[in-house]
């Protein structure tokens, strides 16, 4: 009995959670990046705005964690896994996890940016790949909610037509 009013509830948080995203603009354009569900979208949006409080894409990836720790000392340069004490752990984890899941669906290359994650993943595994495609997400989501712009995905030039 409770399993089922639970199951009900989630069901009706899901399609609030789709109506939000369908009414707002820039959650819909932020649901066009790979490894960017309906909720990873309005979190973006509602930690991100108008991307107004951030100099540019890079210094919000480094605000939520996604960037390389680096420890350098007499010209000697050290970088280091993510940070993981940062200001929105729950926006993180959801990144990543799209992204992981974007990851190990991806088989073979539809676009450029596909072909750049395949050959990530053979380089150093599927978890630095779908950390390093959060990371992107992140900078292009910047960049689309600042500029006002739609996600432009180009095919990989096996596939144009």
């Amino acid at each position: 009995m409770r399993f089922r009013a639970a199951e009900g509830d989630l069901d009706f948080m899901d399609d609030q959670i789709k109506q939000l995203v369908k009414s707002n603009d820039s959650c819909r354009r932020l649901t066009a990046l790979e490894g960017v569900g309906p909720i990873g979208a309005i979190l973006l949006f509602a930690t991100l705005g108008s991307g107004d409080a951030f100099k540019n894409g890079r210094e919000f990836s480094a605000y939520l964690g996604l960037t390389p720790k680096q420890y350098s000392s007499g010209g000697k340069t050290n970088v280091i896994g993510i940070a993981r004490h940062v200001a929105n752990r729950r926006l993180r984890s959801v990144l990543i996890q799209g992204a992981r899941a974007y990851v190990n669906k991806r088989k073979e290359a539809a676009s450029n940016k596909d072909e750049w994650l395949l050959a990530l993943v053979a380089r150093g595994g599927a978890g630095r790949a779908a950390v390093a495609l959060a990371n992107k997400n992140v900078r292009t989501a910047w960049a689309m909610l600042t500029q006002g712009t739609e996600y432009n995905c180009k095919p990989s030039v096996g596939n144009a037509a």
